[in-house]
């Protein structure tokens, strides 16, 4: 092995560099932190993100005034008609709440159905329900996820001793669907029918989970859906308008803060770890002061010497996120298996933990790079 090779120093110092090595692996930090803050965010997502299936509208409020105006629109509902979704359904709306990773109460808002004609047009939409599921009078099918968060399972009477949903009668659990996410699907045959949806004739395409976050393909029917929304949005400012994309960005508006505590997380971790691990660095390579002084007295170039240090510092760094990542992984996988019961999960790493990471990352690299550079020019081998 040459000896300005940077793997000669790790191969001859291997207690020092599973040190730094563990050292390095702390920048991965910010990939847990960032599934943690952004939990609520992610639980959203695996829901609700896919190509837009309906429009909901409902009043905005419970003035007469607005149930006036949500009575028009109803008598002029087929104008928002589009190609590619022409059934409309009356039904109720009833909210859900579960408690998210944060331990904060998620809500959701439940589609209920007004007969079981009504739910078969849903299920025919939905990928999530099962198509040999049916459902009759006060009864409803539930994800497992939120089964668990609801502590419920296949053929209880939902009684909802913590009030966590608006349900004013017993609800009976025909069944727990094997999906994830927090879903909900019920007939009420006497709901007051204060939500109209307009919905798709063709089933929408179900999300992809990724490593990263949830996908979906959208067409040209889940487009025209969210032109009619805002549409009706801007001829109707006194009715609520929800689609997939309107519910996401209001959910994102709500937890927006949570994104600039992550930040703030990250700054701290990335100062606390330039401090320490260039302390280390700094440690090792004075103990080599005689080596680095040698190399210049023989006659090699800066360039070389340079090469050598961001060598050895990229490898171990290399090592180190394998190493933060496969931790993190771990860690993930054994409190995905113990949440599960409670009806929680971490379901993906999202976008801005891995931005953090990198940004960690790369921040604790540059100074124990060039800071190391710098003290490894100023010695000379005349001092031996």
């Amino acid at each position: 092995m040459r000896s300005l090779s940077p793997f000669k120093f790790l191969s001859r110092n291997k207690s020092r560099s599973l040190i730094l090595v563990i050292m390095m692996a702390f920048t991965m930090v910010p990939l847990i932190a960032g599934m943690y803050s952004d939990c609520i965010y992610s639980d959203f997502s695996i829901t609700n993100q896919r190509g837009t299936p309906c429009i909901r509208i409902t009043p905005s409020g419970n003035s007469s005034e607005n149930y006036d105006v949500f009575n028009e629109f109803c008598s002029h509902v087929d104008d928002y008609k589009v190609d590619g979704a022409t059934t409309v359904l009356y039904g109720g709306d009833e909210a859900g709440d579960y408690k998210c990773i944060l331990g904060q109460d998620c809500g959701e808002s439940y589609f209920m159905c007004s007969s079981t004609e009504d739910f078969h047009k849903l299920r025919a939409v939905l990928p999530e329900i099962p198509d040999d599921l049916e459902l009759g009078d006060h009864e409803i099918a539930v994800s497992k996820y939120l089964a668990n968060a609801w502590n419920v399972k296949e053929g209880d009477i939902f009684t909802d001793p913590d009030d966590m949903t608006t349900f004013n009668d017993d609800m009976k659990i025909k069944a727990v669907i094997d999906c994830e996410g927090y879903h909900c699907f019920g007939v009420m045959e006497d709901t007051s029918q204060s939500v109209v949806m307009i919905l798709r004739d063709t089933p929408a395409k179900p999300i992809k989970i990724g490593l990263f976050g949830v996908s979906s393909d959208t067409d040209e029917v889940s487009e025209a859906l969210e032109d009619t929304a805002k549409k009706i949005k801007n001829e109707y400012p006194k009715l609520h308008v929800m689609t997939n994309e309107t519910d996401q960005q209001e959910v994102i508006d709500q937890v927006g803060m949570l994104r600039y505590v992550l930040v703030l997380v990250t700054i701290l971790v990335t100062i606390v770890l330039i401090v320490t691990v260039n302390a280390v660095f700094t440690a090792v390579y004075d103990r080599r002061k005689f080596e680095f002084s040698l190399y210049k007295g023989i006659g090699i170039r800066s360039s070389e010497l340079f090469a050598k240090i961001l060598g050895e510092v990229l490898i171990m760094d290399g090592i180190g996120i394998v190493l933060g990542i496969l931790i993190t992984s771990g860690v993930v996988y054994v409190l995905n298996q113990v949440l599960f019961e409670s009806g929680k999960k971490f379901w993906f790493v999202p976008s801005i933990a891995v931005i953090m990471a990198i940004i960690c990352n790369v921040a604790v690299i540059i100074p124990v790079v060039l800071m190391n550079w710098r003290r490894v020019k100023k010695y000379d081998v005349t001092e031996f």
